[in-house]
């Protein structure tokens, strides 16, 4: 089953709605949005829609990350990283609070580029993940600037899902291929890596069908560039309607 959407609602939701039956929600990343925000937009979505949440950034970005320029208030005095701390243990269940009223299956965990691969940063994880309670759900994390096959290893031993750009690295579409869940996020093809201006070829499309063609499992595709409405109704239309 491929479920394709967009990352973060950027056109009316109403028209949303009407084109896709997912989306990673982008606003919980920044901030806590009240319950009633959350039940408008369950309520308001067709009952089959699914919303993936992307977690609240407390749980990996530090205090001095630029992205908690959008919410200076609340930002605590430690946080991120994934360590094993009250104000990470306290993002988690915001979270999956936030899950639980949009009756997400899948929570996304992104992890900031100064998140290095080293000694610290692995025990903090495996402390972290082996304390929290999970209530079911999926968490896909996202671990920029590490070589897959430790991205592969950490997720294996803490039942995470590897998330990568299958655009950009075709070649670990095999290393993937028996999980139960996969999860991709496109951010363009530009030289620079998360640089989103971009906007696919009909020749790309059609490569990112291909190489998703060989999966059997769930997957997950969500388009995160400055064309990602576009380009992910032409995937469907590919995926689809051939």
């Amino acid at each position: 089953m491929i479920k394709i959407g967009c990352c973060g609602f950027n056109i009316s939701r109403e028209k949303y709605y009407k084109i896709f039956n997912i989306v990673e929600v982008q606003n919980t990343f920044y901030k806590i949005p009240e319950e009633r925000t959350l039940e408008k937009w369950r309520k308001e979505a067709p009952e089959n829609f699914e919303f993936v949440v992307k977690a609240y950034q407390a749980l990996t970005h530090p205090p001095q990350s630029p992205t908690w320029r959008k919410d200076p208030k609340n930002k605590p005095k430690d946080c991120g990283y994934l360590k094993p701390i009250k104000e990470n243990f306290d993002a988690w269940e915001k979270t999956k609070k936030i899950c639980k009223i949009l009756r997400s299956e899948t929570v996304l965990i992104q992890c900031p580029p100064s998140f290095l691969y080293n000694e610290k940063n692995i025990e903090n994880m495996k402390t972290f993940f082996s304390e929290i309670k999970r209530d079911n759900l999926n968490i896909a994390l996202e671990l920029r600037r590490w070589d897959f096959s430790k991205i592969m290893e950490v997720c294996d031993h803490l039942s995470l899902i590897p998330v990568f750009d299958p655009l950009r690295y075709p070649e670990n579409i095999e290393k993937v291929k028996n999980r139960d869940i996969n999860y991709f996020r496109l951010h363009g093809l530009n030289k620079r890596e998360y640089d989103y201006r971009y906007s696919y070829s009909e020749d790309e499309i059609k490569n990112l069908g291909n190489y998703i063609g060989t999966l059997s499992n769930k997957v997950y595709v969500f388009f995160n560039n400055t064309d990602m409405v576009k380009d992910a109704k032409k995937f469907i239309n590919f995926i689809f309607k051939g």
